[in-house]
């Protein structure tokens, strides 16, 4: 059984969605996880923790950042990653050893093949917090779920479909409607208000989880 972890650090994400994502995953072997879309790093670090059970445990982070060129990781003419305090939640945790930075766009093929060609075994979760566009989260579902074993699990953030999430641009929830049925699935709901990175209060109709797990 896994540990249920609670975040000491502020998170992109609801307490109780991220602490009910860990009870649905706490009898199952979580040793490789895919995120799509790390930004500071709050949920990679918390994988990482999850994942350090395991030797050769990991955790791979897809997303624009790092501070990298992309010609340098997957071949494509250079340009510069965005650099936004990328990695700064577990750059000096000692679990910062589990997590391979892929720097990139999720919605390039080069990008595409370069992350199929570095994970080349199954992995047992993916979290999808990315491009948050109907078309983007589609996109990043279609061209990265064949990563995850049959059996596996993958979560979508922001499935909620409110004023907050419309006004954001945020179309996650009619994406999440069309797919959620085809699979066993769980949605996960906090309607708590909470503090964000800057001061800033996290509402209480925004994010959500939605969880599937794949066949």
């Amino acid at each position: 059984m896994n540990e249920i972890i609670t975040p000491t650090w502020v998170m992109a994400q609801k307490k109780y969605e991220i602490l009910m994502v860990q009870e649905l995953l706490k009898n199952e072997k979580i040793e490789r996880v895919v995120e799509i879309g790390s930004w500071k790093g709050s949920t990679a670090l918390l994988f990482a923790m999850m994942v350090s059970k395991y030797e050769n445990g990991i955790v791979y982070c897809c997303d624009l950042g790092f501070g990298s060129y992309y010609g340098v990781h997957y071949g494509l003419e250079a340009g510069t990653g965005i650099v936004r305090e990328y990695r700064s939640f577990y750059e000096a945790s000692p679990y910062a050893k589990r997590i391979k930075e892929l720097a990139g766009d999720t919605h390039d093929p080069m990008y595409i093949e370069h992350v199929k060609n570095v994970i080349c075994e199954p992995v047992d979760f993916m979290f999808i917090d990315g491009d948050h566009s109907y078309d983007g989260v589609k996109a990043d579902f279609y061209n990265f779920s064949p990563l995850v074993k049959p059996g596996g699990y993958i979560a979508l953030h922001d499935i909620r479909d409110t004023d907050d999430h419309i006004s954001r641009g945020c179309r996650v929830a009619p994406f999440w409607r069309e797919i959620k049925d085809n699979y066993k699935h769980w949605e996960f709901i906090d309607s708590n208000e909470y503090p964000g990175w800057a001061g800033e209060i996290i509402p209480s109709d925004c994010m959500g989880i939605g969880v599937i797990k794949t066949k």
